[in-house]
């Protein structure tokens, strides 16, 4: 699945690697009304001017120029016919071949007009292209030579000539301004019209023009100023950022409500309303409580999404915190699979992903992401990328609709488990085809006597004859006394099933020991019969799962930890009890009723420390969850106060079935989650109040441990003086 790369949403100095190194089209949308705006302003300018054209060529122009009735003159007409066919055939961008060519030509002949009629109006030339195709009567108004365009139009249209031949020419930096250029040459004419100030568009040798004369212009320039979205102004207006979308909101009402209230300003002048005075002064009032508003408006809504912005940030920089001890893949994605923030380690993945500029998150990948954030549930999933294998924790963050990705490379661990499958393939086979030995004890001769696998396994040589004494000198020194203990209870008729290391010259092998020996109704030896197997394979296979599960313990913490951005770390007790120190106080946690008389001696003892109220409340709220989870957890267990630098730690032990390695990114990284299935807070509560959590847990139990500062950093930062 292609992503669509979209802009980071972290400032620039918590980004520890940027891949995508965007372009202006990037931080903009095209949205498909830019292109039927083209299409529109095109299609309306040219059926103008092929309306008024036919008009003109079957004699009815000149009949409405005798009657006063004012329409754009013939080159007018036929030069808004080729300006807006022109601009249908060069505004898409790869726009070639015939429809270059064309639109060329085109653009070349709307300049040649504008520009040769701009010259008669100022050097007072008649070059006789007026009435070429069709004459005009002398004296009409608003009209300086008969059938020629008024210098607004003119100098419109060669402006729209050299932006139409830019177009084609593929020089689009110049485009989008001329355009804007001719919409604010005949914006003048149009407040004439729309306020009945002749001056405005009546001055023959000055602003003369018609009214449909600049309603096509006006299309014309707006069509130009689109061609080129992805530069000049319409880019800032379609940018996806503050500065577009504030531009979005207040540019549509400033230029509309001036017009409509000028308007009804005039209008209400016309029908003697008010005086001139009074009127001007209901306008300005009316535009700046209108302006005010839209600004109001404005304001509050970018406030919103800068606070909604700082939140991201701040949840953002939990992602890029301890590179050091995390130097894993870190991504996060949208709901919609748009890939928002990658950091430095992520390039492996993304290089093996269709590489770092244009990178494909499988699909296997996006839908665990939406199935996670429709869930709320953190997830785990392996993605096969080549000769690389990643493994991604998925965490949603509902409230935002989007998901962290915190990954690892897990290629190594992939081929070891391959290695594992083969080395336990190849033990069973070698189990099927009688890889165990057998022995006899002879009591009468004191002798051990094995087959001949038995001799092999031990590496002994065959007929050698055996007593109990020469087989434990092959035991492991450091086995042999937990051999011989064994050996021991099974002279007295305890079960013998033992498993222990023996030295075969320079090689150390593995093996297990059983056997059933035999007595007499008086107690007394009578012989037994054993077996030995070489498991030494089965060993190192035991071995090789508890590294890799050892490996996935120490991700879970470096992820845990840059999640939480290094409030929780998991630790073993060992480390707990060493930046405890002495405990203060200590109490059994047996049942309910022992929660609250703990918690008001704990929160005396702090008060005596000299905690602040806001940190004491923080303390007896953790205190609170620690003890009821030890409850629900363990049915009890011990806690304690210890005085730390700075501050207090409240430390709970259970000795309950611990928490499982596979659920500790749901205890870390979701609200709500409880190992219990309980649904209570769980170490959110915890995480939020304490200024670092310790957590270690195991099949023997769990210690979790809160350090709580005396005062709050405001506090402690207060001049006491003051």
């Amino acid at each position: 699945m292609a992503i669509r790369r979209s802009p980071p949403i972290i400032p620039e100095e918590i980004a520890t690697y940027q891949f995508f190194a965007m372009d202006d089209q990037d931080k903009t949308s095209s949205p498909v009304v830019v292109r039927w705006g083209i299409r529109v302003t095109g299609a309306l300018a040219a059926l103008m001017g092929a309306f008024f054209l036919a008009i003109w060529l079957v004699g009815v122009g000149n009949q409405l120029s005798v009657r006063g009735i004012i329409i754009p003159k013939t080159n007018m007409a036929l030069g808004q016919l080729f300006a807006g066919l022109s601009l249908l055939l060069l505004a898409p961008k790869r726009a070639d071949g015939f429809r270059r060519l064309a639109g060329a030509l085109f653009s070349v002949v709307v300049l040649l007009f504008g520009a040769l009629t701009l010259g008669e109006h100022a050097f007072g030339w008649d070059l006789g292209i007026d009435q070429l195709l069709a004459t005009e009567v002398p004296g009409v108004a608003r009209t300086a030579s008969p059938n020629r365009m008024g210098p607004p139009g003119a100098l419109s249209l060669t402006l729209l000539g050299l932006g139409l031949l830019a177009l084609a020419l593929r020089r689009p930096r110049i485009v989008s301004y001329l355009g804007l250029v001719v919409c604010v040459i005949v914006l003048i004419p149009a407040v004439g019209f729309l306020y009945g100030i002749n001056p405005f568009y009546g001055k023959a040798h000055v602003t003369g023009i018609a009214w449909p004369t600049v309603v096509a212009l006006l299309a014309l320039g707006s069509g130009l100023v689109l061609a080129r979205s992805d530069s000049g102004p319409v880019m800032m207006l379609l940018r996806r950022d503050a500065g577009g979308a504030l531009l979005r909101q207040l540019l549509p009402g400033a230029v509309l409500i001036p017009l409509a209230l000028g308007f009804l300003h005039v209008q209400g002048e016309y029908r003697n309303l008010y005086s001139g005075a009074m009127g001007a002064g209901i306008l300005v009032l009316a535009l700046i409580l209108v302006f005010s508003g839209m600004l109001w408006r404005s304001a509050v809504r970018l406030s919103r999404a800068a606070s909604a912005q700082g939140e991201a940030e701040e949840e953002l920089q939990s992602l890029t915190l301890f590179p050091s001890e995390n130097p894993s893949p870190v991504m996060r994605i949208s709901a919609d699979g748009a890939l928002l923030y990658a950091n430095a380690a992520s390039k492996d993945f993304m290089a093996c992903r269709g590489g770092e500029s244009s990178p494909i998150l499988p699909d296997n990948l996006v839908a665990a992401a939406a199935n996670a954030l429709d869930t709320g549930a953190v997830g785990e999933l392996e993605v096969d990328c080549g000769d690389k294998t990643f493994s991604f924790i998925l965490a949603p963050i509902a409230n935002r609709g989007y998901i962290n990705l915190y990954g690892r490379d897990i290629t190594d661990r992939k081929r070891v488990e391959q290695t594992l499958r083969e080395a336990q393939g190849d033990l069973k086979h070698a189990q099927a085809v009688a890889h165990v030995g057998s022995w006899r004890l002879d009591v009468r001769r004191n002798e051990l006597i094995w087959s001949d696998e038995s001799y092999r396994i031990f590496g002994v040589p065959e007929g050698t004859p055996l007593t109990y004494g020469t087989f434990l000198a092959s035991v492991h020194p450091d086995d042999r006394e937990y051999v011989d203990q064994k050996w021991t209870a099974a002279l007295r008729g305890e079960p013998y099933d033992v498993e222990h290391r023996i030295v075969v010259g320079d090689t150390i092998k593995w093996v297990r020991e059983r056997a059933e020996l035999e007595f007499d109704q008086q107690g007394q030896l009578r012989g037994g019969f054993g077996t030995s197997q070489d498991i030494t394979e089965r060993k190192a296979a035991e071995e090789r799962e508890r590294e890799l599960e050892a490996h996935k313990l120490d991700f879970y913490r470096r992820t845990i930890l840059a999640a939480t951005s290094g409030k929780l770390m998991v630790t073993e007790q060992d480390e707990i009890e060493g930046i405890a120190g002495r405990a203060l106080a200590t109490w059994q946690v047996t049942d309910v009723s022992a929660l609250a008389d703990i918690r008001r001696a704990a929160a005396a003892m702090a008060e005596a420390e000299g905690i602040d109220h806001e940190r004491l409340n923080a303390l007896t709220s953790c205190i609170g969850e620690m003890l009821s989870n030890a409850l629900k957890h363990a049915l009890g267990g011990t806690a304690s106060l210890h005085q730390i630098k700075d501050g207090l730690m409240f430390v709970v032990g259970d000795q309950g079935p611990g928490i499982d390695a596979i659920n500790l990114p749901n205890v870390a990284l979701v609200t709500g989650y409880s190992t219990a299935g309980t649904g209570g807070l769980g170490y959110k509560l915890m995480l939020a109040c304490a200024d670092q959590v310790y957590l270690a847990t195991g099949p023997n139990g769990t210690t979790v441990a809160v350090e709580i500062k005396l005062q709050s950093q405001n506090t402690a930062q207060r001049d006491p003086l003051l």
